[in-house]
């Protein structure tokens, strides 16, 4: 056969192939798998619809629905044994609450004195209304008295008594006045509405050495004595007695106090504190002035040249300049009470903010910019000398004041180091309110060791 007849065969099959086919499209669809139905399967199989969906079914339950079920099933056994041992529990609490169970009886009571029990509502009213008539029907009667008390009787409506003794008023004591006592107060009270300015006529005092006599003449009346003993005098058991102090006893008692509690100067304050180069300020001191305890500076005489004086209600003094002055100037202020003086000087030295600040080389091109970095915090010092200070190898230090002193380095034995920088820079003002001021600075240089140097003014 030639290729051609071959060709031509194999044309007129597939032409008939395609002309007896259906498309997927063109297939009746149904809904359900028909029982009589088969589903083609590879390698020329098939297998029938009914044994297809049994096997599914039996897959699905087995492999899937079947472990949820068991898993299920042993939570709710779990549930079961927890639930049984909380019942166990109930009951066994239920039959112990029964047990022990309340008894009105065994804790309330009508009255009496137990300390377990308790009384009702009911019961409380009562009694307090049974005590309210015996406290409204309550009699009380003087009893027998004597020198220190006063006996008092109380009857209450059922006839239950009771005899109270109470303190009588005494110099140390208080308590009843006994009726001698008031009328003694009675006449010492009549006595002093007669005694006023327009029936004393005249006024005298003398004094023994046990005694002070006052008499007031009376018009149209007898004079009126009375007698007051002087203080410190003895009595019959050699005891003092108080009494009216003679003029010698006070002014004994005044020197002493002048000896014993001096006069003493306190809450001292003063303005000194860190002035720039150039600067006028004011003075401002305070003080207060005590003795024994008692502020007398109202009392005391203050001279302070150059400056004004000013108390206070509460005492304080005040001491301020008239104008301003320089730097250096001393206030000398004397206080006198008595024979007693006070002297201060209040010397407003020359004090400035010191910059010294540690570095290291390697961490900045410019030492100078330390000086006017927020975090370059100045020491407050009186001198410009830095005393021996230890550098460690590969630090450099800088130092800056506000005068131009001619600064040196000097090492550990004193002889001066020569490789070091001078120079001057613009420092904002420490408080950052006033303008900026001028530093002169000296750069400690840096060494491959560590080594101790100090900067003097030559």
């Amino acid at each position: 056969m030639t290729n051609e007849e071959l060709q031509s065969i194999i044309n007129a099959v597939l032409s008939a192939i395609r002309t007896n086919s259906a498309l997927i499209t063109d297939l009746t669809e149904v809904s359900t798998l028909p029982s009589e139905a088969y589903i083609e399967l590879s390698g020329g199989r098939r297998v029938k619809t009914t044994t297809l969906k049994s096997i599914l079914q039996t897959a699905i339950i087995d492999d899937a629905v079947g472990p949820l079920v068991a898993n299920e099933k042993t939570q709710r056994e779990k549930e079961d044994v927890a639930l049984r041992a909380l019942i166990t529990v109930l009951d066994t609490t239920c039959k112990e609450l029964d047990k022990n169970k309340f008894n009105k009886a065994d804790v309330v009571q009508s009255k009496g004195t137990s300390t377990t029990q308790v009384m009702s509502q009911n019961a409380v009213n009562t009694e307090l209304t049974t005590l309210k008539t015996m406290l409204t029907n309550i009699e009380v009667s003087t009893g027998s008295n004597t020198n220190n008390s006063l006996s008092l009787g109380f009857k209450d409506a059922t006839g239950r008594a009771k005899s109270v003794p109470i303190q009588t008023a005494s110099e140390t004591l208080a308590g009843i006045m006994k009726a001698s006592d008031y009328k003694m107060l009675k006449d010492h009270d009549t006595l002093l509405l007669t005694l006023d300015n327009e029936r004393i006529t005249a006024f005298s005092a003398k004094a023994t050495t046990e005694v002070v006599m006052v008499q007031l003449a009376r018009k149209d009346e007898a004079p009126y004595v009375l007698t007051m003993p002087i203080a410190g005098t003895l009595n019959d058991d050699e005891e003092p007695l108080a009494g009216v102090m003679t003029g010698k006893q006070a002014q004994n008692l005044a020197d002493v106090t002048e000896k014993c509690f001096p006069l003493e100067l306190v809450d001292e304050y003063s303005d000194d504190g860190v002035f720039m180069p150039g600067e006028s300020i004011y003075a401002n001191i305070e003080f207060r002035l005590m003795k024994h305890g008692v502020d007398v500076s109202q009392d005391c005489e203050i001279y302070a040249n150059g400056l004004e004086t000013y108390i206070d209600d509460d005492g304080t003094v005040y001491l301020t300049s008239y104008n301003e002055f320089n730097i250096g100037h001393t206030f000398n202020v004397t206080i006198r009470l008595g024979e007693e003086t006070i002297e201060r000087s209040y010397k407003y030295e020359f004090q400035y903010p010191v910059y010294g600040v540690e570095f290291n080389e390697a961490a900045t091109d410019d030492p100078k910019e330390l000086l006017t970095d927020s975090y370059a915090t100045p020491v407050w010092q009186e001198g410009y000398e830095v005393s021996p200070t230890k550098l460690p190898a590969g630090y450099g230090y800088i130092f800056a004041i506000p005068l131009n002193w001619n600064m040196v380095v000097r090492d550990e034995s004193g002889a001066v180091i020569i490789n070091y920088e001078r120079g001057s820079v613009e420092i904002p003002s420490y408080d950052g309110e006033g303008s900026s001021h001028t530093y002169y600075y000296i750069i400690v240089p840096a060494s491959t060791r560590g080594w101790t140097f100090k900067i003097t003014n030559n």
